[in-house]
Order: structure tokens, then C-alpha cells, then sequence
């Protein structure tokens, strides 16, 4: 019995650990357009879903957005986005902010749009995402960029 107590506690303390960290590699979207179309697109898609952008450097083909609150959101939904664990009574936890970061590639015929985000939980705790945030965005700059740029 004493073997198995110091067992049980490990499993316990596991199960209120925060999932894996582990990112799921991404080759982005690409996009039949030059990379001065799709970055446009790009900067157009942050303006329109209203993330605030701290870094951006066409030179690097980066834009990092700032870090912002996910308030509001209606937490089955923000839960789709990202998985951020379940806490000790076993209630899902949901992401409370949220930071996205693009990177544009490309040369005067086509280019590569990468979304990264990252969901952090009210705990602190980083959040593995679903894919789902990149997914939507890279499409919507595809989308915006191969119909000609803004619109």
C-alpha cells in the first residue's frame, strides 16, 4: 500500500497538468499572389478582426500582433480554439488571451502565409491550440490576396 500511495499521487498531480506544449509543426497556406499582395492582405486581415499589431516588418515579411483579451468570447467557443487543460475539478479551463504572429514569404508570383497563436489560460498556463484560429486567417488572407488585394 505504501508503493502505491506515492503512484496515485503522481497520476493525480498528472491529470491537473496543462496538456503538452508540444506545437504541431505548420507549413502555412499558400497564396497564388506576390508576397507584396499577400502582405497587404495580411495587414488588412489584422485591421479587419481588429488585432492590434506591436511588430511589423515587411523586410522580415513578420507582423506580430499585441497580446489580447479573450472577453466576451462565450467560452465553448474560445474552448474550440485552444486546449488549455482542465483544472482539479476536472472543469475545462478556457483561454483568456490570445497573440498572433504572421509571417509572409514569397516572391512576385506566389506566397506562403503562416499564422502562430498562442492562448493563455487565467491560471498562466500555455495553451495548446487547435489550429482552428491559424486555419481561419491564413484562409481569409488567401482569400483577400488572390482576389486582388484589399476589398
Amino acid at each position: 500500500m505504501r508503493r502505491i500511495l506515492p503512484v496515485l499521487a503522481v497520476l493525480a498531480f498528472a491529470a491537473c497538468s496543462p496538456p503538452s506544449l508540444a506545437p504541431t509543426p505548420r507549413s502555412g497556406t499558400t497564396v497564388h499572389a506576390s508576397f507584396a499582395t499577400a502582405w497587404t492582405a495580411a495587414v488588412d486581415v489584422f485591421a479587419e478582426r481588429n488585432i492590434p499589431i506591436l511588430t511589423i516588418d515587411r523586410a522580415s515579411g513578420l507582423i506580430v500582433g499585441e497580446t489580447v483579451r479573450a472577453s466576451g468570447q462565450p467560452s465553448y467557443t474560445a474552448n474550440e480554439f485552444a486546449d488549455c487543460g482542465k483544472d482539479f475539478m476536472r472543469e475545462y479551463l478556457h483561454p483568456n488571451s490570445m497573440a498572433y504572429n504572421v509571417r509572409i514569404r514569397g516572391d512576385s508570383t506566389s506566397a506562403t502565409a503562416q499564422l502562430t497563436a498562442r492562448f493563455v489560460s487565467p491560471q498562466g498556463n500555455e495553451c495548446t491550440t487547435r489550429g482552428v484560429v491559424e486555419s481561419l486567417i491564413e484562409t481569409r488572407i488567401k482569400e483577400k490576396a488572390e482576389a486582388g488585394g484589399p476589398r
